[in-house]
């Protein structure tokens, strides 16, 4: 396993994807070792962030503390800053990138002591693999069955031998490895079938295609590269994605099947200043476009997206400087008022060191969003009271202009809004939305002891905008009537604690237990759904057995508390097994085994996920999960020789 450089905003001390004080990280070796095979999947090992589906294929996700419609969340690959929504949506696995691409991934909550201030909210950081020297090739294939289907042949493609199939994902990739550049192309093809009853028949009465059954397939094109003197110094990505799906808009109550078209472009990397300083920059460009799939009924939905984002920030010394400029055009069949957003975030702050082992910051930042201004003050201190301790506190407290990065498209169809998100006149004296953060955190590492990190975070949040929903059931249509608006003076506040701690009980036996209790409280009308859907609880222990290097047999248990959907509290009918709105706790089981073999040029791994058979449910509108057996092959050849 090769890793990556300092990531971006980090000093050149530390190293990128070691686990930290509210970060977790999942490496290339984890997702060889659970059979994992989408993005979204690695979010199964993290307890700090929570995540929920409809098909399993699109997720909602929020760090922690950030319930419902109030995630703002970063996202990088290799240091190059990434939208992660679209239209208020995870676009995770429609990205032109693939899972089998990944050397490891962060996933950071709360304020970063060493990133800028832009990412205190949390952050998804995927960096890719260092291809070696010379010519690699690498090919793969991942597959399923959902085991206790109701039914053989009743969702899957008429002519397939498998009954409710998972998949396939295939990927492919060839990368080129030089002392100063390389260079690494991939491509992925995969499909996701509906097996989920409920959902089956709501979406079938929209999607259309003769002969086929209702399914998401996803076809990319992805490139990555690096240069410079030092290794990765300056970085590159660009990508091509073409996702048919079936996207489910609360907004229209039902699945939506569109074609959605992703093109990708960005680049990063470092530079020297004078004394002794560097400059980190990222820079992207993406183009997001929807347009709809054969369907029975005249949907209107059509949307195309092109957004701009800039970031840099620089350290001399003391002195850390930088900021982000975001640009935002939304276009439609229909005539927009103003479908431009600049978004405008700077920072200047100062580092000092507290004697040898410690250190504190101080950061001022002013954003300016839609004609209108705020600013928020961030401080933070750490201390390192032994080579393998860390303690930090870290806090932030402002007002700031509303993020309305998918709020266009609704405004434009009639949705009632506060005020207007592309600044109409009249409406610009309401108060600004505040929010007050607080981290602390402890960490110990041992990589062949007990290891051990404890995590508390507070967020509070006023005069905040979140959106309300109110679901009701339509029998006669298989879908839901939906109506929406945002209300403005929502205001809250959360808290928890989570905790980490990893054993090597032999040199074949590694156990390692995380949890996360958070806690709601609301402010504002009851009726408002703020944080119910999210489990107070949450707790995932792996044990993993490895006899020898190459062969690993693995356990991942996960358990979540129960949850309320408020707004689907009109949806319920007769049989309410299966349009509940109160979801029960959650207790799932994987076993996978997995094996290298021809001197590591072919991986395979094996996997039952839901163990117990015991059918769940991750959101009301669908989709149940039962029992699934899952395979993945990954061969690969690799020429040291050069080429």
């Amino acid at each position: 396993m090769a890793l990556t450089p300092p990531a971006y905003g980090q000093h050149d001390g530390q190293t990128a994807c070691v686990p930290d004080i509210g970060k977790e990280v999942v490496t290339r070796e984890d997702i060889f070792r659970y059979g994992f095979s989408r993005l979204s999947d690695v979010l199964a090992l993290s307890t700090l962030w929570h995540t929920t589906g409809l098909e399993g294929f699109h997720w909602q996700t929020a760090p922690s503390g950030f319930p419902d419609g109030t995630a703002r969340w970063t996202l990088y690959i290799d240091d190059i800053p990434v939208a992660p929504r679209v239209l208020g949506r995870n676009r995770l696995n429609a990205l032109p990138f693939s899972l089998s691409d990944t050397a490891c991934i962060e996933i950071v909550s709360g304020m970063d002591m060493e990133g800028p201030a832009l990412l205190r909210e949390g952050a998804l950081r995927i960096y890719t693999k260092k291809p070696e020297f010379g010519l690699s090739m690498e090919a793969s294939v991942a597959a399923g069955n959902e085991i206790n289907d109701p039914g053989p042949f009743r969702y899957t493609l008429p002519k397939t031998i498998n009954i409710d199939r998972i998949g396939p994902t295939h990927t492919a990739s060839v990368s080129v490895g030089k002392k100063t550049w390389q260079g690494h192309a991939s491509g992925r093809l995969d499909e996701h079938h509906v097996t989920d009853a409920a959902l089956h028949d709501r979406a079938w009465r929209f999607y259309h295609i003769p002969g086929t059954q209702p399914h998401i397939r996803a076809r990319t094109l992805g490139f990555t590269g690096a240069f410079g003197p030092r290794p990765r110094s300056q970085r590159m990505l660009a990508g091509l994605s073409h996702t048919g799906d079936m996207a489910f808009f609360p907004e229209t109550g039902f699945e939506v099947p569109t074609i959605h078209r992703i093109a990708l472009l960005g680049a990063a990397g470092t530079l020297p200043l004078r004394r002794d300083g560097v400059l980190r920059y990222g820079v992207s460009s993406s183009r997001d476009a929807f347009e709809l799939r054969p369907n029975r009924k005249d949907i209107e939905l059509d949307w195309m997206q092109r957004q701009f984002v800039a970031e840099a920030d620089a350290r001399v010394r003391m002195l850390h400087i930088g900021g982000r400029a975001r640009t935002l055009r939304g276009q439609t069949s229909g005539l927009l008022s103003d479908a431009n957003l600049f978004d405008l975030r700077l920072f200047g702050g100062l580092n000092a060191r507290i004697r040898q082992r410690g250190r504190t910051r101080l950061v001022l930042e002013w954003i300016r969003r839609e004609g209108r201004s705020g600013a928020v003050l961030y401080a933070s201190m750490e201390m390192q009271p032994g080579a393998r301790q860390r303690l930090r506190l870290a806090g932030s407290y402002g007002a700031a202009p509303p993020d309305t990065r998918s709020l266009g498209l609704w405004q434009e169809r009639g949705y009632r809004l506060p005020y207007s998100t592309f600044g109409s006149a009249g409406h610009d004296q309401k108060p600004l939305p505040r929010r007050a953060t607080v981290d602390a955190g402890w960490i110990h590492r041992d990589p062949i002891g007990i290891s051990g990190s404890v995590f508390l975070f507070y967020r509070g949040f006023w005069n905040d905008i979140l959106p309300e929903y109110a679901i009701a059931w339509d029998g006669d249509e298989s879908s839901f009537n939906t109506t929406k608006r945002l209300f403005q003076g929502a205001g809250g506040h959360t808290g928890g604690i989570s905790g980490t701690m990893a054993l090597r009980l032999s040199p074949t036996l590694l156990q390692r237990v995380s949890g996360t209790f958070e806690a709601v409280r609301r402010d504002g009308p009851p009726w408002l759904a703020y944080g119910e859907r999210i489990p107070r609880l949450r707790i995932a222990a792996i044990t993993t057995l490895a006899a020898t290097d190459r062969f690993s047999l693995s356990a991942l248990v996960r358990y979540a508390s129960a949850t309320s959907w408020p707004e689907y509290r009109e949806a319920s009918i007769e049989a309410e097994e299966i349009w509940p709105w109160r979801l029960p706790e959650r207790f799932l089981v994987d076993l996978t085994a997995s094996k290298r073999m021809a001197g590591d040029h072919l991986n395979i791994s094996m996997g039952l996920r839901n163990l117990l058979n015991d059918p769940v449910r991750f959101h009301p509108a669908g989709a149940v999960f039962y029992m699934e057996f899952h395979l993945s092959v990954v061969a690969r050849f690799t020429s040291t020789a050069g080429f």
